[in-house]
């Protein structure tokens, strides 16, 4: 049984989650519980609002009440299946904090965590398609592509079950920071990856441009 203490630190953290109400009734919540009450109140008001934009922006302003339990998971390293966690992940791919969304997503695969209810990819699906759909927002703006991260996901993602247009996505889009970084050998590398994925990968011409860029500086 807790502690009168516990009880009432429980009862403080219902208050500031949900009406006096709700919080009466709430009061023996452990603060996994707790902050799940919390975050289906958050989903619910998500669900109210149609524009991503400002859905993004709500995310936000949600995700530092649940970012202490997240550091707490991570740092536990116990493994076990984490809806709060998992939604987390989501929301941070969402809001574009990939670096981060890499560390969850690592945890996440070593444990072998599943994707929230409601997705049907994988863990690793969801990951590599969200990242390699941030790179193409990148390359469409005019920013250049984080080599880094990228090679970063595609390690991580490497022996991962997903459908090989996802994978080779990926590639793709190493292949273009490498590129870009003026690495045009494993640029060139990561292209043919892509290619023997998904033969409409999109990289046929920036292969055959590569291959003359290297040609000409052997």
């Amino acid at each position: 049984m807790s502690s009168p203490a516990r009880r009432h630190k429980h009862y403080i953290a219902a208050q500031q989650s949900a009406s006096l109400d709700e919080a009466a009734s709430l009061s023996h919540l452990g603060n996994y519980d707790l902050l799940l009450f919390k975050m289906h109140q958050d989903l619910a008001r998500l669900s109210g609002v149609e524009s991503h934009e400002t859905k993004a922006e709500l995310k936000r302003g949600m995700l530092p009440t649940y970012m202490p339990w997240v550091a707490g998971v991570l740092q536990s390293n116990a493994g076990r299946q984490d809806a709060i966690l998992m939604r987390v992940l989501v929301w941070i791919l969402d809001i574009g904090e990939l670096e981060y969304a890499l560390d969850i997503g690592e945890y996440a695969i070593r444990h072998d965590l599943v994707a929230p209810d409601g997705f049907d990819r994988s863990t690793s699906c969801l990951l590599a398609e969200e990242i390699a759909a941030a790179a193409q927002r990148d390359l469409s703006a005019g920013r250049p592509l984080n080599t880094a991260q990228l090679q970063r996901a595609q390690q991580l993602l490497a022996n991962q079950d997903m459908p090989d247009r996802v994978k080779a996505r990926l590639f793709k889009f190493v292949g273009y920071a490498l590129r870009q970084d003026g690495d045009a050998v494993l640029a060139l590398d990561m292209l043919k990856k892509a290619l023997l994925k998904d033969e409409n990968s999109g990289v046929k011409t920036d292969i055959k441009q590569l291959e003359k860029v290297i040609q000409a500086g052997s």
